[in-house]
């Protein structure tokens, strides 16, 4: 069944509301396109992304964004597919939450217990299934209260805030990075037994690689969620990310996730681990400082991904080992593509 989404928003992080997964960052090529965005564009006449002097401009940004990202993405996963957004503004300077996005959800498999919140976009490009219908598929939200650089190709002073690598942030999220875990351990419902989860959740551990979540009952491990979940920096404590590929990324270690000892609503659980100095510099941590930000997937981040059911592409042999193949010289072997990016963001 389709899940409606609420008007409801708080900062940075997976924050389920109503049926749609939206997260927010606060302060702090030649490759294939596999991702087409379209926007709707549902501000006032006058304001936000349809202001009568900035609004081409921001519009513009906002779709030189997703074709850089999907640029972006395409260089690392084959998936693909049409991803329509409702796309908002606000106009609030004195606020924290730099810009939001989400998919719509949708539960699947009935009244059984699981890890079966889908993200219909995720479900849309790794599937093709659209299971929204007509609708958009989720929302993205940006503060035009703050200062941005709106030139993908100028430079972002230390004033402003790099939009492109904060679109990039939100995109991610909405393709499925993010928790569906309330604060109290519940799911979307209210249940902590027999609960609908996201994918996402399926890889929540402790430090000791204990679940967050009973892969058999679907039933929250409370122990480990009230311990982890606000337990403070890795890899000391914690939660963590125990997907496969993104553990073989990290010199096969768990990888930390934002888990301050006050629990942060908007932030904690879903983002990598913003005070361990191993992931400065990534494209999803919690918040992000003024200056130039990641606009590219770091190892772990693609490997995070892959564990979400993203399917990486292979790297394609040059002209000279193509001919060497071709003469039966040398068979060149498939390798998973990956490229880090590090920057000096906070």
């Amino acid at each position: 069944m389709s899940i409606q989404p609420k008007a409801r928003h708080t900062l940075a992080r997976a924050l389920l509301t109503g049926g749609l997964l939206t997260v927010g960052l606060s302060f702090g090529s030649t490759a294939q396109a596999a991702i087409s965005f379209q926007f709707n564009f549902l501000d006032g006449a006058g304001t936000g992304f349809n202001d009568a002097t900035t609004g081409a401009s921001r519009q513009t940004a906002l779709n030189s964004a997703a074709s850089l990202f999907s640029s972006m993405f395409g260089s690392h996963f084959s998936d693909s597919g049409t991803i329509v957004l409702d796309a908002t503004a606000t106009d609030d300077p004195l606020s924290g939450n730099l810009a939001s996005a989400g998919s719509q959800l949708s539960l699947a498999g009935g009244a059984l217990a699981g890890f079966n919140l889908q993200g219909v976009i995720s479900t849309k490009l790794q599937t093709g299934v659209d299971l929204n219908g007509a609708g958009a598929d989720g929302t993205v939200n940006f503060n035009f209260g703050q200062n941005w650089q709106l030139d993908a190709n100028a430079p972002v002073s230390g004033g402003q805030f790099d939009f492109y690598g904060v679109a990039f942030h939100e995109f991610t999220h909405a393709l499925g990075f993010a928790s569906l875990i309330n604060q109290n351990g519940t799911d979307l419902f209210g249940n902590s037994t027999a609960g609908h989860w996201g994918t996402y959740d399926q890889f929540l551990v402790d430090k000791n690689g204990n679940a967050a979540v009973n892969n058999a009952s679907f039933a929250i491990n409370s122990g480990v969620w009230n311990t982890a979940s606000i337990g403070g920096t890795s890899p000391a404590a914690g939660m963590f990310f125990n997907g496969a590929h993104a553990v073989a990324a990290n010199n096969n270690q768990l990888v930390g996730l934002y888990s301050p000892t006050t629990w942060i609503d908007g932030s904690s659980v879903s983002h990598l681990d913003t005070d361990n100095p191993a992931y400065g510099g990534m494209m999803m941590l919690h918040a992000v400082g003024t200056g130039n930000a990641a606009r590219d997937y770091s190892a772990i981040e693609v490997g995070m991904m892959q564990d979400l059911g993203y399917t990486a592409v292979t790297a394609v042999p040059e002209p000279e080992s193509l001919a060497m193949m071709f003469a039966g010289l040398g068979v060149i072997g498939s390798l998973q593509r990956r490229r880090r990016t590090r920057t000096t963001t906070a």
